[in-house]
């Protein structure tokens, strides 16, 4: 973490100390303070508006992934505001499918668009969204067998 000019020397010997090759190149991003994270799903469509889904919080501890769930709860002008960044990366990157944006949420200062992780062109990977489709309805399937199993055991 560099917060002072005398850091900047320390903070890039030790970055490219664990780098693997012979590129001395290393990604610099800014610190930001933020109350919460979130994946806004988007749906992008030839021939339609761009929809989205509930809110996904993510938590982390210690740096760590441990859990999502959805909606998360967020104030409406934040939700406004991530659905505005959303609608506008997605346009720019054309094609029509399913979108992971992430954000960081901050009370403070607002939403700071932070990645898109995830894309699914449904020209190209129809057959991919079928079976995880398929895949999720099993394990669906499975997960009402075995409660029904408990409530007549």
């Amino acid at each position: 973490l560099v917060k002072t000019r005398e850091d900047l020397q320390a903070a890039w010997d030790y970055g490219c100390s664990g780098s693997r090759g012979d590129i001395r190149e290393l990604i610099i991003e800014e610190f930001i303070h933020f109350d919460s994270e979130i994946t806004l799903l988007t749906v992008t469509q030839k021939n339609g508006p761009t929809l989205f889904c509930p809110p996904i919080g993510h938590i982390q501890k210690g740096g760590d992934y441990r859990e999502s769930f959805q909606p998360a709860p967020i104030r409406p002008d934040h939700l406004a505001e991530a659905q505005d960044m959303a609608a506008k990366v997605t346009a720019a990157l054309t094609g029509a499918g399913i979108w992971g944006v992430e954000f960081f949420l901050s009370n403070e200062n607002g939403v700071y668009f932070w990645g898109n992780d995830a894309y699914y062109d449904f020209d190209q990977a129809r057959e991919q969204v079928i079976k995880m489709v398929k895949a999720v309805k099993e394990v669906l399937v499975q997960n009402q067998i075995k409660t029904m199993e408990k409530d007549f055991t």
